[in-house]
């Protein structure tokens, strides 16, 4: 029997095991915590790996798989051998290179706030960081344009750069992650909201203001909520207090500006 081993301590994680549970992907005894494994299962996987990528084991052959592998060999009892597919290069290179993006970016997107009992946090990779940055930024950009693009844009720029000077050297790069993070989910957020309605009412620069500025005082809110939580856990709670006064400022300049 195939038995899947997700991180309790990823939010993230604990959703896809829950979806998978509830669509009949794997039953409750096929899904198991990192963090409740027993020593011997804990001998037989490579903990260097398992911390990196979700870990798949048999408790009869003792044999186990990672990551994407590990994910179709899951499966491929259940599905049949078609999915091998997907181990297909250059498919496997592909869906390979976007998985550890995320893995090993969970705790950018996700983090749990909480103390979690035996914490398996991925090890930081410049490649897969950058990665995530990169690709959070163009799917921002690729969602927003024009006004309501700048309005969230300029100002994570500018803090972002600001964060750069100031934080301790190994933090920088855990910095820019959880940034990222928190330009996306006001782009996918608030920003969509602002760019859908703007063209609705025939797409005028008036209507876009207005709805910005309805939206404003959440939009500060949500954005230095975010913002700070993610500071305290990076123990960089000092970077919390110019957040709000700063993102004012740009926006209000913006607005001058335009």
């Amino acid at each position: 029997m195939k038995t899947m081993y997700f991180d309790n301590g990823c939010r993230v994680c604990r959703t896809g095991a829950l979806l998978a549970g509830k669509s009949g992907i794997a039953n409750k005894a096929e899904l198991a915590e990192l963090q409740e494994m027993n020593e011997q299962v804990s001998c037989d996987l490579d903990k260097a790996r398992y911390c990196n990528e979700i870990a798949v084991y048999d408790v009869v052959t003792k044999e186990s798989r990672y990551g994407i592998k590990g994910m179709v060999w899951f499966v491929e009892d259940k599905w049949g051998k078609w999915v091998n597919v997907f181990l297909f290069p250059p498919i496997y290179q592909i869906l390979n290179f976007f998985y550890h993006i995320f893995s090993y970016n969970r705790k950018m997107i996700a983090p749990v706030y909480e103390k979690v009992e035996n914490d398996c946090k991925p090890e930081f990779h410049w490649g897969y960081r950058l990665g995530y940055i990169i690709i959070a930024s163009l799917v921002s950009a690729i969602l927003i344009k024009e006004f309501s693009f700048w309005i969230i844009f300029v100002p994570n720029l500018i803090i972002a750069l600001l964060g750069l000077i100031l934080s301790p050297t190994g933090k920088k790069m855990e910095y820019l992650g959880h940034l990222s993070t928190i330009s996306l989910v006001q782009t996918l957020g608030i920003g969509t909201y602002i760019f859908v309605f703007s063209r609705i009412l025939n797409e005028t620069d008036f209507a876009g203001v207005f709805i910005l500025l309805l939206l404003l005082p959440f939009y500060i809110f949500v954005s230095h909520r975010m913002f700070s939580r993610r500071m305290q856990y990076l123990e960089l709670e000092k970077y919390s207090y110019y957040y709000i006064p700063m993102l004012i400022i740009i926006i209000v300049l913006e607005f001058i500006i335009k």
